[in-house]
């Protein structure tokens, strides 16, 4: 059997979805370096004793796609032999997008949201390790269902998507916090993007908050990015500016369950 890899490399500029990885694989024991885009992530590999990488595919400048292709030509040329793993990370896991990473370098991939034992499943296959699964105790399984009854009116979030990624109820608190910074900076971004008719940004941007709101279960919010990020003016989508508008609403109807869903945790820290 191998030992622990020394270093996992992981490529992502979602800081929310960032500190969600690096939070799994610190439960899991594993080391780890972050790059912030892809040539960051072609230089970390030049320079680290990487053992595996988890590769976000769409990212600004250079993506996940271009990152592979750089390190497998670099493998080529310089490691006799020796082929890292990467794992790409999507928030697009549909056939086609699969199918790039296969064909581009990539071994394996994760849809996002994914979740805690989908992670370390993956990582055990590639790296041949044998780890305990993480278990909810009963005190952190509580959480949820206090939460999940209080809020069983409401649809705007699936709390089963947030304790199928994390069980610390601190880490949880983080995640939130980290995930309303970022949230109202990209909804501004949005709504510029629209004023200016700056499509490319809009659908980047929305790309970005979808992933962070399925990781969190936000399922309303992060469907209305969906369909900002494959808007096409020929296929007879709503207007922009009125998915921009619905998001806005579905943004504000989920603060007040996500607010009350991170008081519980406060208690519980």
């Amino acid at each position: 059997m191998m030992s622990k890899p020394r270093q996992v490399l992981v490529v992502e500029d979602n800081q929310m979805n960032l500190e969600l990885v690096c939070y799994m694989l610190e439960e899991m024991d594993y080391e780890y370096i972050v790059a912030e885009d892809g040539a960051v992530a072609v230089d970390k590999f030049k320079k680290d004793d990487v053992s595996l990488i988890l590769m976000d595919c769409h990212m600004a400048g250079m993506d996940g796609f271009q990152a592979t292709q750089e390190i497998r030509r670099i493998e080529g040329e310089s490691f006799a032999g020796r082929r890292v793993p990467i794992i790409a990370l999507t928030a697009n896991a549909v056939m086609g997008d699969k199918n790039k990473c296969l064909e581009i370098g990539m071994d394996d991939y994760l849809s996002k949201p994914f979740k805690f034992h989908q992670l370390q499943e993956l990582m055990t296959k590639w790296l041949a390790i044998e780890q305990p699964f993480a278990v909810l105790s009963e005190e952190e399984q509580t959480v949820s269902e206090v939460v999940e009854n209080e809020n069983s009116e409401s649809e705007d979030i699936d709390f089963q998507v947030i304790e199928g990624v994390c069980s610390d109820p601190a880490v949880i608190k983080q995640l939130i916090k980290a995930y309303f910074d970022q949230a109202q900076h990209i909804l501004n971004e949005i709504r510029c993007a629209a004023d200016n008719d700056d499509i490319n940004k809009l659908k980047f941007s929305a790309h970005t908050l979808k992933s962070s709101s399925a990781n969190l279960g936000i399922n309303n919010v992060a469907q209305i990015c969906h369909d900002l990020e494959h808007w096409h003016l020929e296929k007879g989508n709503l207007s922009i500016p009125l998915l921009v508008s619905r998001l806005e609403q579905e943004f504000a109807s989920a603060v007040p369950a996500l607010q009350n869903y991170e008081r519980h945790c406060c208690e519980k820290s």
